[in-house]
């Protein structure tokens, strides 16, 4: 997308905030010219904006909006700078109309790689103007598209910091995820950022509380007493899915946690026949229950019933820092777990 000479080392800089190592790279990279110059005021823009100089930025993007309207990708790129130059003047509801033009401007495949960063910064404006459910909508489809390192770093504390203030137990979830990414300083700063409020007790007691296991065996209890779940696992792991991610559409809920398919299959016939097995790991999961408002179904989207006070061993582990892919049985193996597994054990 950004072809410039040293291109990639303006890009590194970027990715790490050093924004006064970037400026000087990129004026090394001088005279630049036909699309490298247009490319070359979009960077610049990108640096001015992270330095505070948000007219400049804005200007920068405005004067360079024209030449590059063709091209999806770099389009994208102009209204993502307008937007954070747009709500660093103070100006959030037209950063919110600049964000959303990027975001239909990145729905394009060879925009990939800007759409989990414009989808974060959307996240950050619907929620500062108090629309927490297209806020939380976003931030769900941002998780999903995260595949990369910096993107899924940046997708987990962007959901931290969104449930902060309405749900620590997931907030929690998100910000440790974003401490095993966090491998530059840089990086480090940023999760600092997220505010230091204390844990609560995890472990309350109290009547009416659900935990599922699926780390050490595979069983369910119910207010103290315990279900073997060995011959529905799935359902153990649906239950688990909802007590860390919420309410979801049972056709996001399927992509997650059911394995890939082999079979040759048309795309419809393959969506139906997920939400089914979806379906029937929820009748399995409210058997475990013992109680059909367990778990809710409307409009097809799934949500836990708020009777309960829902645990599970994974959360736990996650937060404790003991989790480890192969504590995960084969049969429960899925795209959510696997992804869980590479988050919290990719390389420094």
């Amino acid at each position: 997308m950004i072809s410039l000479d040293k291109g990639e080392k303006v890009l590194e800089f970027l990715e790490d905030r050093r924004f006064s190592e970037a400026r000087l790279e990129l004026e090394a990279g001088r005279p630049y010219q036909g699309q490298q110059q247009d490319q070359a005021a979009l960077v610049m823009a990108i640096i001015t904006a992270g330095q505070g100089q948000f007219q400049e930025a804005l200007d920068l993007a405005a004067c360079t909006l024209p030449f590059v309207s063709l091209d999806r990708p770099l389009c994208a790129l102009v209204h993502w700078i307008g937007a954070v130059a747009q709500d660093g003047l103070g100006r959030t509801e037209d950063a919110l109309y600049w964000c959303s033009l990027a975001a239909d401007q990145a729905s394009s495949p060879s925009a990939r790689p800007l759409q989990v960063g414009i989808l974060c910064c959307w996240v950050k404006l619907l929620a500062k103007t108090g629309q927490s459910g297209q806020a939380a909508a976003r931030m769900h489809q941002a998780l999903r598209q995260a595949r990369l390192p910096h993107e899924l770093f940046h997708a987990h504390l962007t959901a931290a910091r969104l449930w902060w203030h309405s749900d620590l137990k997931k907030a929690q979830f998100h910000l440790v995820l974003a401490q095993n990414l966090a491998k530059t300083p840089e990086r480090l700063v940023l999760v600092a950022d997220v505010p230091n409020t204390p844990r609560p007790n995890l472990l309350t007691g109290k009547q009416g509380r659900v935990t599922i296991t699926l780390l050490a065996g595979l069983e369910v209890e119910v207010a103290g007493v315990r279900v073997s779940a060995a011959r529905s696992p799935r359902a153990a792991l649906l239950l688990a899915y909802l007590v860390q991610n919420g309410g979801e559409a049972i056709s996001e809920i399927a992509e997650q946690i059911l394995p890939m398919d082999t079979a040759i299959k048309s795309l419809d016939k393959a969506k139906s026949d997920r939400a089914a097995r979806v379906r029937q790991h929820l009748t399995q999961a409210r058997r475990l229950l013992g109680d059909p408002a367990g778990v809710m179904c409307k409009g097809s989207r799934l949500w836990l019933g708020q009777q309960y006070d829902w645990e599970s061993d994974l959360r736990l582990a996650v937060l404790s820092g003991t989790f480890d892919g192969g504590q995960v049985l084969p049969v429960l193996a899925c795209p959510w777990l696997e992804e869980l597994s590479f988050t919290l054990n990719s390389p420094s």
